[in-house]
């Protein structure tokens, strides 16, 4: 049976900060990528990524290749540019997926993504990053902080993407009526619309030390705080899937978990092959 992709719509707007880009032979196929990033309110600096072959698959020119080479080559950044004379862009057709990750420890990372294909400048009347999605209640979760319970609460949801494809996305539910009335109303297996704000935010904290001689040593730790914050939600209603088609995604999503472990481990492997010696510096 066919399953269905859930709601998934978020839009961003503001100034645009950078524009990186790779171009690539991706499975044989000439393709871009990259990742434009906009000022989407003060100091929330959020990634949109983006993908494309260079042609269809029936070998015809690809209008979204042609398109996002015209933002790489045309668009002003604020990194290039300056403020002023940046571009200030709307993007209305954005996704937001699971990313599933591990890091040098082995341990999983997971987190949300951004991507979209589609750009368009314009007048912007309110920098911001918006989502509505649905989805069905996987675990609601109370948010703890260096042991301490913050009354946040995080909503994981299943969201199911593109032909089908799970994602598993916490949504930080910190408004205290609206945690008492996920707690009081909602259960697991249910579906749920949520909207809200999409918040990258940056922070420096700095640490002084004093010296035995000399000035105070200063040093700088820049960290990054991702969050879908929701603002809203309808109530709760009946779960579309059936036990049998839960069953089928979850397993699909664990042979996605899977493969970013097998190419997590082959990196790992590559990069240990690869250490040079302290033998081989000449100094």
């Amino acid at each position: 049976m066919a399953i269905s992709q859930n709601l998934n719509e978020c839009s961003i707007e503001g100034k645009v900060i950078s524009i990186d880009h790779t171009l690539a032979i991706v499975n044989g196929k000439d393709a871009i990528y990259g990742t434009v990033t906009v000022e989407a309110g003060e100091d929330n600096f959020v990634p949109i990524g983006f993908f494309s072959y260079k042609t269809k698959n029936d070998g015809g020119e690809n209008n979204v290749y042609k398109s996002l080479l015209s933002v790489i080559d045309d668009y002003k950044t604020i990194a290039n540019d300056g403020r002023d004379a940046a571009d200030s862009v709307v993007i209305n057709k954005v996704e937001l997926s699971e990313n599933v990750f591990f890091g040098q420890d082995g341990k999983m990372i997971r987190g949300f993504q951004l991507s979209s294909s589609f750009y368009n400048r314009g007048i912007v009347k309110e920098a911001g990053a918006k989502f509505t999605v649905t989805g069905e209640i996987f675990e609601m979760i109370e948010e703890i902080v260096d042991d301490v319970p913050t009354g946040a609460l995080i909503l994981r949801l299943l969201v199911l993407g593109y032909k089908g494809r799970p994602n598993i996305i916490d949504f930080n539910v910190v408004d205290s009526k609206g945690v008492n009335y996920l707690k009081t109303v909602a259960t697991v297996g249910q579906d749920l619309k949520v909207s809200g704000d999409i918040l990258v935010i940056e922070s420096v904290e700095e640490k002084t030390e004093e010296s035995a001689f000399g000035a105070p040593i200063v040093t700088s730790k820049r960290t990054t705080s991702r969050q879908l914050v929701v603002k809203s939600a309808t109530p709760p209603s009946t779960g579309l899937l059936t036990d049998e088609e839960r069953s089928q995604v979850l397993a699909v999503r664990e042979g996605i978990v899977l493969k970013a472990k097998e190419k997590a481990n082959k990196k790992a492997a590559t990069t240990t092959t690869s250490k040079p010696s302290s033998g081989n510096f000449t100094l």
